[in-house]
Protein backbone atom coordinates (compact mmCIF):
# COMPACT_ATOMS: atom_id res chain seq x y z
CA UNK A 1 0.00 0.00 0.00
CA UNK A 2 1.20 3.55 -0.61
CA UNK A 3 3.21 4.96 2.26
CA UNK A 4 3.92 1.55 3.77
CA UNK A 5 6.98 0.60 1.75
CA UNK A 6 10.18 0.11 3.72
CA UNK A 7 13.73 -0.19 2.51
CA UNK A 8 15.88 -3.30 2.99
CA UNK A 9 17.65 -1.83 6.02
CA UNK A 10 14.38 -1.25 7.87
CA UNK A 11 13.11 -4.74 7.01
CA UNK A 12 16.32 -6.45 8.16
CA UNK A 13 16.46 -4.30 11.31
CA UNK A 14 12.91 -5.36 12.19
CA UNK A 15 13.75 -9.04 11.72
CA UNK A 16 16.97 -8.66 13.73
CA UNK A 17 15.29 -6.89 16.67
CA UNK A 18 12.39 -9.36 16.80
CA UNK A 19 14.64 -12.43 16.64
CA UNK A 20 17.00 -10.99 19.22
CA UNK A 21 14.14 -10.29 21.62
CA UNK A 22 12.73 -13.82 21.11
CA UNK A 23 16.11 -15.40 21.83
CA UNK A 24 16.68 -13.12 24.81
CA UNK A 25 13.30 -14.00 26.39
CA UNK A 26 12.81 -17.60 25.27
CA UNK A 27 16.35 -18.82 24.64
CA UNK A 28 16.92 -21.56 22.12
CA UNK A 29 19.55 -23.36 20.15
CA UNK A 30 22.17 -21.09 18.57
CA UNK A 31 21.15 -17.95 20.48
CA UNK A 32 24.67 -16.81 21.40
CA UNK A 33 25.82 -15.55 17.96
CA UNK A 34 22.68 -13.47 17.48
CA UNK A 35 22.75 -12.06 21.00
CA UNK A 36 26.43 -11.09 20.64
CA UNK A 37 26.04 -9.70 17.13
CA UNK A 38 27.18 -6.11 16.62
CA UNK A 39 24.43 -3.69 15.56
CA UNK A 40 26.01 -0.27 16.07
CA UNK A 41 24.19 1.83 13.53
CA UNK A 42 23.38 5.51 14.10
CA UNK A 43 19.70 4.66 13.68
CA UNK A 44 19.35 1.00 14.78
CA UNK A 45 15.86 0.67 13.27
CA UNK A 46 16.91 2.25 9.98
CA UNK A 47 20.56 1.49 9.15
CA UNK A 48 21.89 3.49 6.22
CA UNK A 49 23.16 1.48 3.25
CA UNK A 50 26.58 3.18 3.54
CA UNK A 51 26.94 2.01 7.16
CA UNK A 52 26.05 -1.55 6.17
CA UNK A 53 28.47 -1.46 3.21
CA UNK A 54 31.30 -0.33 5.50
CA UNK A 55 30.53 -3.14 7.94
CA UNK A 56 30.44 -5.66 5.09
CA UNK A 57 33.86 -4.35 4.03
CA UNK A 58 35.39 -4.87 7.45
CA UNK A 59 37.59 -2.89 9.79
CA UNK A 60 40.41 -3.31 12.26
CA UNK A 61 39.41 -3.90 15.89
CA UNK A 62 43.03 -3.35 16.92
CA UNK A 63 46.15 -1.97 15.26
CA UNK A 64 47.32 -4.51 12.65
CA UNK A 65 51.00 -5.17 12.05
CA UNK A 66 52.86 -7.44 9.65
CA UNK A 67 55.60 -9.85 10.76
CA UNK A 68 58.19 -7.03 10.55
CA UNK A 69 56.22 -4.74 12.83
CA UNK A 70 55.00 -2.44 10.06
CA UNK A 71 51.59 -0.93 10.78
CA UNK A 72 49.08 -2.15 8.18
CA UNK A 73 45.88 -0.67 9.59
CA UNK A 74 44.97 1.36 12.65
CA UNK A 75 42.21 0.38 15.04
CA UNK A 76 38.87 1.44 13.53
CA UNK A 77 40.26 1.76 10.00
CA UNK A 78 38.38 0.21 7.09
CA UNK A 79 40.34 -2.64 5.48
CA UNK A 80 41.51 -2.38 1.87
CA UNK A 81 42.05 -6.10 1.23
CA UNK A 82 40.79 -9.45 2.47
CA UNK A 83 44.47 -10.29 3.06
CA UNK A 84 44.24 -8.12 6.20
CA UNK A 85 41.46 -10.21 7.76
CA UNK A 86 42.63 -12.17 10.80
CA UNK A 87 41.16 -15.10 12.70
CA UNK A 88 42.40 -13.81 16.07
CA UNK A 89 39.57 -11.35 16.72
CA UNK A 90 41.54 -8.27 15.64
CA UNK A 91 39.37 -7.66 12.54
CA UNK A 92 35.66 -7.76 11.76
CA UNK A 93 33.87 -8.20 8.44
CA UNK A 94 30.43 -9.49 7.63
CA UNK A 95 31.67 -11.14 4.41
CA UNK A 96 35.31 -11.49 3.36
CA UNK A 97 34.67 -11.10 -0.36
CA UNK A 98 33.46 -7.52 0.19
CA UNK A 99 36.71 -6.47 1.87
CA UNK A 100 38.14 -3.60 -0.14
CA UNK A 101 34.72 -2.49 -1.39
CA UNK A 102 34.58 0.54 0.94
CA UNK A 103 37.99 1.73 2.07
CA UNK A 104 39.31 4.89 3.70
CA UNK A 105 39.35 6.29 0.14
CA UNK A 106 35.57 5.84 -0.11
CA UNK A 107 33.10 3.66 -1.98
CA UNK A 108 35.18 1.51 -4.32
CA UNK A 109 32.03 -0.16 -5.66
CA UNK A 110 31.22 3.13 -7.40
CA UNK A 111 34.43 2.81 -9.46
CA UNK A 112 33.19 2.51 -13.01
CA UNK A 113 36.46 2.69 -14.90
CA UNK A 114 35.60 1.50 -18.39
CA UNK A 115 39.11 1.95 -19.77
CA UNK A 116 39.92 -0.98 -22.04
CA UNK A 117 43.54 -0.73 -23.21
CA UNK A 118 43.53 -4.38 -24.31
CA UNK A 119 40.43 -4.01 -26.48
CA UNK A 120 39.08 -7.26 -24.99
CA UNK A 121 36.24 -5.73 -22.99
CA UNK A 122 38.02 -6.39 -19.70
CA UNK A 123 36.48 -3.43 -17.82
CA UNK A 124 36.15 -4.73 -14.30
CA UNK A 125 36.98 -1.49 -12.47
CA UNK A 126 37.02 -2.11 -8.72
CA UNK A 127 36.01 -5.76 -9.04
CA UNK A 128 39.16 -6.68 -10.96
CA UNK A 129 41.75 -5.09 -8.66
CA UNK A 130 43.09 -7.71 -6.29
CA UNK A 131 39.77 -9.52 -6.20
CA UNK A 132 39.11 -13.22 -6.30
CA UNK A 133 37.34 -13.63 -9.63
CA UNK A 134 36.47 -17.22 -10.40
CA UNK A 135 34.85 -18.82 -13.39
CA UNK A 136 33.89 -22.37 -12.50
CA UNK A 137 31.90 -23.61 -15.50
CA UNK A 138 33.52 -25.45 -18.37
CA UNK A 139 32.17 -27.23 -21.41
CA UNK A 140 34.16 -30.39 -20.70
CA UNK A 141 32.22 -33.23 -19.13
CA UNK A 142 33.94 -34.64 -16.09
CA UNK A 143 32.92 -36.64 -13.08
CA UNK A 144 32.23 -34.53 -10.00
CA UNK A 145 33.52 -36.11 -6.84
CA UNK A 146 32.46 -35.18 -3.34
CA UNK A 147 33.45 -31.61 -2.60
CA UNK A 148 36.15 -30.88 -0.06
CA UNK A 149 35.16 -28.86 3.01
CA UNK A 150 34.77 -25.24 1.97
CA UNK A 151 34.60 -26.12 -1.72
CA UNK A 152 31.62 -26.14 -4.03
CA UNK A 153 31.02 -28.89 -6.54
CA UNK A 154 29.47 -28.09 -9.89
CA UNK A 155 28.34 -24.71 -11.14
Amino acid sequence: MPGEARNDGEILAGIYHRLRELYRTEGGKGAEPLLKMSWRYKQPDHPESEEVAKENNGYALADLYDQNGTLLAKKGQLLNSFALLRDDGSTASSCWIYTGSWTEQGNQMANRDNADPSGLGNTLGWAGRGRSIVGCCTTALRPISTASPGMRSGC
